[in-house]
């Protein structure tokens, strides 16, 4: 779904924007967790 866009991002904003997911990620996970 982003096929169309990557081309248009530089590397440095995609790598920033998959660690920033990944962060989101373990934070729902810890939050599941706590609940």
């Amino acid at each position: 779904m982003m096929d169309l866009v990557i081309q248009e991002i530089d590397l440095n904003k995609l790598d920033y924007l998959v660690i920033y997911l990944d962060n989101l990620n373990g934070i729902n996970f810890l939050y599941e967790k706590i609940w």
